[in-house]
């Protein structure tokens, strides 16, 4: 019999996730649920689930679960791409072109019940 190791379950749930087999906002299954099916320890699938957020797929509240976060292939290659800058001054004189960045407003927002419904922040 092979052995299932955290990082395969990292794997797997990482597919079911980019896959949207997980959907944004949808809660994993459970760690015993989790456990039953990789036939591993809580550790084995804390240090998987540990891997997910560290990677910002997913985000665990206490006594709810753990939850996808918005991920898609668009957004995952927006984030690959910003990685790679060093700034925008350095952008700009790689690229030879001029660039600006202006504030228009800003405001401080407290995020009560309702904004938190429309878009949860961490």
């Amino acid at each position: 019999m092979v052995e299932t190791t955290n990082s395969d379950i990292y794997t797997i749930l990482k597919e079911r996730v980019l896959s949207g087999q997980y959907n944004i906002k949808m809660r994993l299954p459970t760690e015993d649920a989790l456990i039953e099916e990789f036939n591993v320890s809580r550790y084995a699938i804390r240090k998987a689930i540990k891997q997910l957020v560290n990677e910002g797929l997913v985000y665990s509240v206490k006594g709810k679960g753990v939850v996808v976060l918005e991920q898609t292939p668009q957004t995952k290659e927006i984030n690959l791409s910003l990685a790679k800058i060093n700034g925008l001054q350095s952008l700009n004189s790689a690229q030879k072109i001029d660039r600006k960045t202006i504030i228009a407003d800003f405001q401080q927002i407290i995020v009560d019940e309702k904004l938190h419904q429309k878009r949860p922040f961490l």
